[in-house]
């Protein structure tokens, strides 16, 4: 990834806020008024996790670009930065949603794949369209099962 792409994703101050109606969004938050007890956001993107395990995104609300969006603390449970992985995925998503409409689905492919090009990035089994991005599953925690095998005394 070249530097001027990294200044440009580090401009953003992503956190995931999961709301009391159970979804969960990202977005870029722009600042926190505290008479009015509401962060305000922008670039908000809701993520959905399919039958299968994978995570998409999808715009949360229809809004401009620049439009912030108030999200008031009795609406929130919890918030944090989501993963840097995911940091990526987002940008990816934003990316290629600006661009649909202007570019064909192989053009925005060929797009993020230059600005992307780090061999990392690339390994990913996401989609442009959708903005799917890994397996969900893998975050799970995993069994210690395997452990038995190197541990002969404990069976």
């Amino acid at each position: 990834m070249n530097e001027a792409l990294k200044d440009y994703m580090n401009g953003f101050d992503l956190m995931g806020y999961r709301l009391r109606d159970g979804s969960h969004i990202i977005a870029n938050e722009e600042r926190y008024d505290s008479a009015q007890h509401a962060f305000y956001v922008t670039a908000a993107v809701q993520v959905h996790i399919s039958d299968e395990g994978k995570a998409f995104f999808s715009p949360w609300l229809i809004t401009g670009d620049e439009e912030q969006i108030r999200i008031l603390t009795t609406h929130i449970i919890a918030f944090s930065p989501p993963l840097e992985y995911i940091k990526v995925q987002y940008h990816k998503y934003i990316i290629s949603s600006n661009l649909y409409g202007s570019l064909t689905k192989k053009e925005i492919g060929h797009v993020l794949d230059q600005l992307f090009n780090d061999e990392l990035d690339n390994q990913d089994n996401g989609e442009i369209d959708g903005g799917i991005f890994d397996d969900y599953t893998s975050l799970e925690p995993k069994t210690l099962e395997w452990r038995n095998q190197w541990r002969p005394y404990d069976n």
